[in-house]
């Protein structure tokens, strides 16, 4: 089970500029075509032909580490990533970041399922 281990902070340039995260979510193996799913922030949706449901805690658009804190450098979706919660049949599995420009960096580990973060979506 993945975990941040430190504190998020949400530059107030961030803040209220992001609504949703665009998600991948592939059967590994070929199960059929991949689903996009657009999952609002602070939202939950069970992703269908699964027993897995999401929910999109935080995004931020140029995630960095500085000193003990989990931030943004900027607006620009430069190395975007989502905080993210995994349920499988009601136990949670995941709870970590999902990095845009790293997809191969996935620290979910699931045997069937591989879920990727495509983009941020901008309010407004």
């Amino acid at each position: 089970m993945g975990s941040t281990g430190r504190a998020v902070r949400v530059p107030d340039e961030v803040k209220g500029k992001w609504r949703a995260v665009r998600l991948k979510v592939e059967t590994k193996g070929g199960g059929g075509p991949p689903q996009t799913i657009t999952l609002g922030l602070g939202a939950e949706a069970a992703v269908q032909g699964t027993r897995l449901k999401l929910r999109a805690e935080e995004f931020l658009p140029a995630l960095h580490v500085k000193d003990n804190e989990i931030t943004s450098g900027s607006n620009e979706p430069v190395n975007p990533a989502v905080l993210m919660t995994i349920w499988e049949d009601g136990k949670r599995v995941f709870h970590g970041w999902l990095f845009g420009k790293f997809p191969d960096m996935q620290p979910f580990e699931h045997p069937k399922y591989r879920i990727t973060l495509i983009e941020g979506v901008p309010a407004g």
